[in-house]
């Protein structure tokens, strides 16, 4: 009855070890002392004087004992076992069940380390330690007498080994984790960095656009004034191609005026911002419409119920006026018509702008997009190519995309772009996204 008390208590002693150990690992972050703190424990739990980690190094196909309790200095971190059932440890690790013997000097199917018979190794436990797709390691206990280990021993040699095994993979979480947040700061670091470079890029350019201007806008009306000044001057006398290459000055002088004002628009796009707001599409292309004053015989209309978005409406307003006027400008008939419409897809709303004119070729199709692109010629044109590169960088600023479906010699081009709701667009505002407003 003594010799059955004795195992309840040891038994109840093992168990006690586990559950503090686990404890002490949840704890610990340092994978080292945990497996120090390990083969300790597992050494006093059993009552043996040496207790090793052997790590697994797959390049090297081995063990390496990472660390343990009792030996020698030198041993751990240096000495290394083959991964193959030519030791006690390899044999554990290449079957996945515990490796016992009880006396190694009767057990000659092992190519032992010099260190076993250093340290007077006479019996061994080997079990595996669990990992992620291949088992981290064995870990092993050691006595140097000869012992008949029986199950209560392997019990407890095996759940503390699934213990450390849960202990390790914590301790790979918790560096991978921490790994990834160093990174992350390194990349939030580097956008911050990016983000104040391209903001003082913006202001540079602001800044050198706002200054062409000014010391451009003034040598080009004086120079379209002297023009005027020299037709009138020579109308009289001049022949007709003198007066047509007046009026071509004049007309390029125009064209850079133009120029500069688009890009001026261009810089401006997203620094701006207005408040958001209930937008009634319908009543905004009637009142753009009226703005443009479309020739007579053009017709601009809105097709459908037209919906009420709450949104931002300066930069919408401007969008819809670049195309309908690019419409209109375009249109190579005396009458024509030019319809808006929309429809709702997953809360954005697609916008369509399509007109009955000559339509665009798709070679032209991303072209046109570009700044200061035309569909023509440059002196046939009477545009500066800034128009759809304003619009489509305003669109791309709420996260929405532009495209153009047009087939000639099909008649007639749509311009299509997407537009968020009111939830898209505060995403967009919380990402710190900086919406286009003119």
């Amino acid at each position: 009855m003594s010799e059955q008390l004795a195992d309840v208590q040891t038994v109840l002693r093992q168990q006690s070890a586990i559950a503090s150990f686990g404890t002490f690992a949840l704890r610990e972050r340092d994978l080292l002392t945990i497996l120090t703190t390990a083969a300790r424990v597992c050494s006093e739990g059993l009552g043996v004087p040496f207790c090793k980690v052997c790590r697994y190094r797959e390049r090297e196909n081995d063990l390496l004992i990472e660390a343990g309790f009792g030996w020698h200095p030198g041993v751990i971190g240096h000495v290394v076992s083959r991964a193959d059932e030519s030791s006690p440890q390899g044999r554990a690790f290449i079957t996945g069940k515990p490796a016992i013997c009880n006396d190694l000097r009767s057990d000659h199917t092992f190519e032992l380390p010099a260190f076993y018979a250093e340290h007077g190794i006479i019996s061994t436990i080997d079990v595996i330690i669990k990992g992620n797709g291949k088992p981290y390691g064995v870990l092993e206990i050691d006595n140097n007498k000869q012992h008949n280990y029986n199950e209560h021993d392997i019990e407890f040699l095996t759940a503390f080994a699934n213990v450390l095994a849960e202990a390790v993979a914590t301790s790979v979480r918790t560096a991978e984790l921490q790994a990834t947040i160093a990174q992350m700061k390194v990349m939030a670091e580097e956008k911050d960095c990016l983000l104040s470079t391209n903001k003082a890029l913006t202001e540079e350019l602001q800044e050198f656009a706002h200054v062409a201007s000014h010391d451009l806008k003034a040598p080009l009306r004086a120079i379209s004034l002297l023009a005027d000044w020299i037709t009138d001057d020579l109308r009289p006398i001049a022949s007709t191609e003198s007066l047509e290459h007046l009026a071509l000055m004049r007309q390029r002088v125009t064209r850079l005026q133009m120029l500069i004002e688009g890009l001026l628009t261009y810089t401006r796009i997203g620094h701006a911002e207005a408040p958001l707001g209930p937008v009634d599409v319908g009543d905004l292309v009637a009142e753009i419409a009226g703005l443009l004053g479309p020739p007579p015989g053009f017709h601009v209309r809105f097709d459908g119920k037209a919906p009420v978005l709450n949104t931002q409406r300066p930069p919408l307003e401007h969008v819809l006026q670049n195309l309908i006027s690019n419409a209109l400008r375009h249109h190579d008939r005396p009458t024509g018509e030019i319809v808006v419409s929309t429809r709702t897809i997953d809360g954005i709303v697609e916008f369509s702008v399509r007109d009955d004119g000559p339509g665009i070729a798709p070679a032209l199709h991303e072209r046109i997009f570009r700044i200061f692109a035309t569909s023509t010629g440059q002196d046939q044109s009477d545009t500066a190519g800034v128009g759809l590169s304003i619009v489509q960088k305003t669109v791309q600023r709420f996260g929405g995309k532009v495209w153009i479906i047009s087939a000639p010699p099909a008649r007639g081009t749509t311009f299509v772009f997407t537009w968020p709701d009111d939830n898209g667009i505060k995403a967009a505002l919380g990402s710190g996204m900086k919406l286009a407003a003119e």
